[in-house]
């Protein structure tokens, strides 16, 4: 995967025209700007039109048109734009995915470079532009008595970072740590966590505090505080992520409980466990999955001296109490699985197989590390499990997790094969995420931006026949889906993301985790939906050129999770001028049965279980509906959707 190659394009030699955006504070904060190499290295930035404007809680209501408003008053149109430039937090969490979501949905669209900065760096150069020099204190808000707190050298060449990571801390402890420095009275103080606790900060001798009008981030510190970043990014869009400062409360409480350390993720994805691309993924084993598992276990033993479970033996094993059992899976085809017992207060990893043509690729350590979680939760103390003394791949990745020998086997696997008797420690001190060098989120599925061939005239003639051409965006839960659809009611592409194995240990979806990994999830799942629907076609991919409209889920649902797939769909609506079309998903349920009993005809009534929903429908028409009964307490659908 080559990235890098958008950032060399577009930061080089000659101006750039950038449309910033941040909406991780009560500010909306939007501008069109110029930013122009300079013969000394540095970048300066021209403010061609701005926006920036106060907006508590309606950022994805008003951002698209403020941004289009300001390209209006610059006198230029989205394709004048070379790249999107959005503000990355620290900040509200879904104010963050509002603005990135929607800067992705613009990237996508224009096909051009995304970049991201630190939301934080862009008040400290709001305050530098605005005259301030010396030590300046940054202070914005975390809520629930928390801050993001950053102190910069501010001089005449620009607003300098003095620490190395954004982090988040009690507010009370944000003023005793301020108030300690030897420098304390040269510090001046801005961010709009003051609002909150401004006499906290003066009642400890920190009185120094800047004018409110400079407590926000502005778009023009954003411009500013990413020409002047020495790492710019490579402008792949899947690659800009909010700034993530902690894990989801469900992980952070179940980490504090188990005595489970931080994950190298938490500073990249937000979640605690190594990155799942749509290639890769972890789930609990299902009955669903015993043909396919045992299929496996065959292939990989064919000729070996083991004797391959049978479907009918990984069926008891499910079926028993203190057991975990977990797959991995590639957009739905298992490449691996592993499981074990509780025995005592150890646990015993009874198998583990990858397939062949996926192995030395972290998949058994992915799996192992899973499983061993669950051990800990059911209070084993240790884990083991038994290698081949010749199997030296396994025997290495296992001794990465801190196996090590505690006994031996003789001729156990044959004559000159011994098993080693190897054991650990829970909960595990390392994990398949933490022997990783260093975490990343998936990049895009090609190159960005993304290079179309050429289409012969039976390509074109195929689709002009398909009529208009409908991308469709559903993220209401923890599955990431898009597809494209033909007028003829054709699907020409569908491509899910799941991250149910985020939430497989809390029994549920949880909402942050979901809408975090919607985030991460959405620009490669667009990528995918083209290719696929480009194949369907007889080409490489599609583009936003070649869609007559975009239809997105905008309710209901959770919202955290929903504002990611509208706003994306409004960012990419905008760059590209498609008309965008609200659905309500449930509607969609019922329209969904055209695709098997296509003979449909209203009027009839339809019971709707889905998730929170359920509820009696009297179809009189399609688009003309009586809701004649629904649950007021936990739903039918949600035992259905359990049980599915």
């Amino acid at each position: 995967m080559q990235t890098g190659s958008v950032a060399s394009d577009v930061t080089s030699d000659g101006d750039l025209t950038v449309l910033a955006v941040d909406t991780s504070t009560d500010m909306l904060a939007c501008a069109v700007a110029r930013i122009a190499a300079q013969a000394d290295g540095a970048h300066g930035v021209d403010v061609l039109a701005s926006g920036d404007h106060l907006c508590r809680r309606h950022a994805n209501e008003q951002l698209v048109n403020t941004a289009l408003n300001c390209l209006s008053q610059a006198g230029l149109a989205m394709g004048d734009v070379d790249a999107v430039l959005v503000g990355r937090g620290p900040g509200s969490f879904t104010g963050v995915r509002i603005g990135i979501a929607t800067a992705k949905g613009l990237a996508c669209g224009l096909g051009s470079a995304l970049f991201g900065a630190s939301t934080l760096d862009a008040v400290a150069w709001g305050a530098w532009a605005a005259g301030e020099r010396g030590l300046l204190a940054v202070v914005d808000d975390a809520m629930r008595g928390e801050v993001y707190p950053g102190v910069y050298l501010l001089d005449d060449a620009g607003a300098h970072r003095t620490f190395d990571a954004e982090r988040v801390v009690a507010a009370d402890d944000a003023v005793a740590e301020l108030a300690a420095r030897a420098d304390a009275a040269e510090l001046a103080l801005t961010g709009d966590g003051l609002k909150k606790y401004r006499d906290r900060f003066e009642a400890a001798g920190l009185a120094r505090v800047l004018d409110e009008s400079l407590w926000h981030p502005t778009a023009q510190g954003l411009a500013r505080a990413w020409a002047a970043s020495p790492v710019r990014g490579s402008g792949d869009p899947a690659l800009v992520l909010p700034i993530y400062t902690r894990l989801s409360d469900a992980e952070e409480n179940e980490r504090k409980r188990l005595g489970l350390k931080a994950p190298a993720s938490v500073e990249v994805t937000g979640v605690d466990d190594a990155l799942a691309d749509r290639h890769l993924q972890l789930r609990p084993m299902s009955v669903n999955d015993l043909p396919a598992v045992a299929a496996l276990e065959s292939d990989s033993y064919a000729g070996a001296a083991h004797t391959p479970w049978s479907e009918r033996m990984f069926y008891d094993e499910l079926s028993q109490p203190g057991r975990s059992w977990w797959v991995a899976h590639d957009l739905g085809t298992i490449i691996g699985f592993a499981g074990g017992q509780l025995a005592g207060d150890d646990f015993e990893v009874t198998d583990v197989v990858v397939a062949r043509d996926r192995r030395r690729r972290g998949i058994a350590s992915r799996l192992v590390s899973r499983i061993c979680y669950d051990a800990h939760v059911l209070n084993a103390a240790t884990a083991s499990i038994e290698v081949d003394e010749k199997n030296a791949p396994a025997r290495a990745a296992y001794a990465s997790l801190g196996f090590e020998e505690v006994g031996r086997r003789r001729a156990y696997y044959g004559e000159g094969h011994d098993a080693l008797i190897l054991k650990v420690a829970l909960p595990l001190a390392a994990d398949a995420e933490h022997t990783l060098d260093h975490v990343e989120p998936s990049a895009s599925i090609r190159p960005w931006p993304i290079q179309v061939g050429e289409r012969d005239a039976t390509v074109r003639e195929r689709l002009a026949s398909a009529g208009d051409l409908v991308l469709s965006i559903e993220s209401s839960c923890d599955e990431t889906a898009m597809a494209v659809i033909d007028s003829h009611g054709e699907i020409c592409a569908n491509v899910v993301a799941t991250s149910i194995d985020f939430h497989a240990r809390f029994g549920g979806v949880v909402p942050e985790i979901a809408s975090r990994k919607h985030v991460e999830a959405i620009v490669g799942v667009f990528e995918e939906v083209m290719a696929q629907a480009g194949r369907h076609f007889g080409c490489d991919t599609l583009t936003p050129a070649d869609l007559s409209c975009v239809g997105v889920t905008a309710g209901p649902g959770l919202v955290g999770a929903l504002v990611v797939g509208v706003a994306f769909a409004k960012g990419l609506c905008a760059a590209t001028g498609l008309p965008l079309t609200a659905v309500n998903h449930l509607e969609g349920h019922l329209l969904a049965n055209l695709f098997e009993t296509p003979d449909l005809t209203p009027p009839f009534v339809a019971s709707l279980v889905s998730g929170g929903n359920t509820m009696l429908v009297h179809v009189r028409d399609w688009g003309d509906y009586q809701v004649l009964g629904a649950t007021i307490d936990d739903a039918v659908g949600e035992a259905f959707d359990k049980v599915a």
